[in-house]
């Protein structure tokens, strides 16, 4: 399960918007084609670029708004796929591209995200805390992360002792591993699910199974304003 904020700002006035989506995984997961757990990275990429991403809401003909129920249905569905009505319902709401990273480097990964990307990562490695801000990292079953930005100031380099980018990891368990010393003044508020890892442990996430992908472009959610924060770390 994950939760997926873009912003994007409007190039003829500057107007910032969000796109704020408590997304799903009854359509991704319930189109694997297969009765098993699990399901490659490439399935995932293929399903939300041609087919579509729901939500968890009721859609009248079908309740996905409890967690525990929208998975059961996911998983229900497996081999036979999920029904034609929720996929009529989503086939608006997609991603627009999904790239494989065949090679990544620093420079690629940063000119992923400054192009406004986010990356899905399939590995058996995640994050060990605590962290001081920054984790570890330790090997775990097979699943499914993403990472959503970067930090490669020299201000951050120097308060955190380091000579390479943060990369923020998010997941939507909740605050699973503990952060402690979230610099405010360099992150902002410190968002939940969030764990910021060096650029080289990043690498190994990534290369553990060779399977990332670049998710670019969000279509058919409506945008809503974002909040005056009044910070430009938010501009």
């Amino acid at each position: 399960m994950a939760t997926c904020t873009i912003v994007g700002m409007a190039a003829e006035n500057g107007e910032l918007v969000r796109t704020d989506v408590r997304h799903g995984t009854a359509l991704v997961y319930g189109s694997r084609q297969s009765s098993s757990q699990g399901m490659t990275m490439s399935r995932g990429a293929e399903v939300v670029t041609t087919i579509g991403q729901s939500e968890e809401k009721d859609y009248g003909f079908i309740d996905l708004s409890d967690e525990n129920t929208e998975e059961k249905y996911g998983n229900e569905w497996g081999r036979s796929g999920p029904p034609r009505q929720l996929i009529e319902a989503c086939e608006a709401d997609r991603i627009e591209r999904a790239y494989h990273i065949d090679n990544p480097t620093p420079q690629l990964v940063m000119d992923l995200f400054y192009n406004e990307a986010v990356i899905d990562t399939g590995s058996t490695v995640t994050g060990k805390g605590p962290g001081s801000p920054l984790v570890g990292l330790k090997s775990i079953g097979g699943h499914a992360q993403v990472a959503t930005g970067y930090d490669d100031r020299d201000e951050t380099k120097e308060r955190l002792g380091i000579d390479e980018a943060v990369v923020f990891m998010q997941q939507s368990w909740g605050n699973w591993i503990e952060i402690r010393n979230w610099p405010d003044d360099l992150w902002g508020p410190y968002p939940e699910g969030c764990w910021p890892i060096t650029m080289s442990n990043f690498l190994k996430l990534v290369r553990g199974w060779n399977d990332s992908w670049a998710i670019v472009g969000s279509q058919g959610f409506q945008p809503r304003r974002l909040p005056d924060w009044g910070s430009h770390l938010y501009l």
